[in-house]
């Protein structure tokens, strides 16, 4: 046999080896949504898997994030709160379910975050502490703060990555600019 039709057919069968072990890396449902969005919405997306003992138990323990009242209104007013509610105690809430203030403070993550370590805030602004909390026709949770700013928190899935990162929104209004004449 040709030594050159020879190294064609390893290069074509190394090629597909390769293509194979690439989108068999690939999550499920990547670049359309993310794999929680797929799973079942009866586990909250969390599917479940057998200990040592056999037991079932959740993939990730389900998450304990800010908690609001039954009546909460999702239109888009802010319910106010004692700040001192959302505050958490770091020597007994595990690091994942809690989020350090500018203040030292530490609260409880919203929407279901985990794994954010602060709420990055300008350096040229003085802090504004957390007054109430906002909730949207969507269900997303809003902190709003002394000054009229908003945060959020929220788990966006990474292509580049491969996987749910925490991401953290903040909007501040400002007063309305004068139009620009031409």
């Amino acid at each position: 046999m040709n030594p050159r039709l020879l190294l064609l057919i390893l290069a074509l069968a190394l090629a597909g080896a390769l293509t194979w072990w690439l989108q068999s890396r690939r999550p499920a449902g990547a670049g359309d949504a993310p794999p929680s969005a797929a799973a079942s919405d009866a586990d909250g997306g969390r599917a479940p898997r057998t200990d040592a003992a056999g037991a079932d138990q959740p993939a990730n323990p389900p998450l304990r994030t800010a908690e609001l009242p039954p009546d909460e209104p999702r239109d888009g007013r802010s319910v106010a709160i004692d700040p001192a509610s959302v505050r958490v105690d770091p020597q007994t809430v595990p690091a994942r379910d809690r989020v350090a203030l500018p203040d030292g403070t530490w609260v409880r993550p919203l929407n279901d975050v985990y794994g954010l370590d602060h709420l990055a805030w300008p350096r040229n602004e003085p802090w504004a502490p957390i007054v109430g909390i906002r909730t949207e026709p969507n269900g997303q949770r809003w902190y709003v703060h002394a000054d009229g700013s908003r945060t959020t928190m929220i788990m966006m899935w990474r292509d580049d990555l491969g996987r749910l990162d925490p991401v953290q929104q903040r909007y501040k209004p400002h007063p309305e600019l004068a139009p620009v004449r031409r």
